[in-house]
Order: structure tokens, then C-alpha cells, then sequence
């Protein structure tokens, strides 16, 4: 789920409570390097909760990794 208020994104998705997982983003897919977004994150339940300020871009493409 996405939800765009303000230039703040909110994304939930599925996950596995206490697991781990960082989350990356682009602006371009082209761009040659992924950017973390804040530090890594514990999942407290089956879902994991990501807000964003994407500001004026126009478009920011993530990718959530599971890390343990």
C-alpha cells in the first residue's frame, strides 16, 4: 500500500515479526547505487510500516531486503 500526503509516503508490507530488513531507494532505476532509508529495521509484527519525505520528486522506487 502506498499513500502520498504532504510529499510523505507510506508503504506497508508484509514481513516476519522479528526479522530484520533494510530498505533502499532510487529516484532513477538508472541510478548506479541503491540508497539506504534511515537505519535497519525489526519487524514487530506482520507488517513493517515505511514513511518517507519524497518532497517534490516526482517518483522514488524502493526495495525492502530481508537481512537475517
Amino acid at each position: 500500500m502506498k499513500v502520498i500526503t504532504n510529499g510523505v509516503v507510506m508503504l506497508t508490507v508484509p514481513a516476519i515479526a522479528g526479522k530484520t530488513y533494510r530498505v533502499d531507494y532510487k529516484n532513477n532505476l538508472n541510478d548506479p547505487a541503491w540508497t539506504p532509508l534511515g537505519g535497519d529495521r525489526l519487524a514487530p509484527s506482520t507488517t513493517l510500516a515505511i514513511h518517507d519525505d519524497i518532497g517534490t520528486q516526482p517518483q522514488r522506487f524502493y526495495r525492502v531486503l530481508v537481512l537475517d
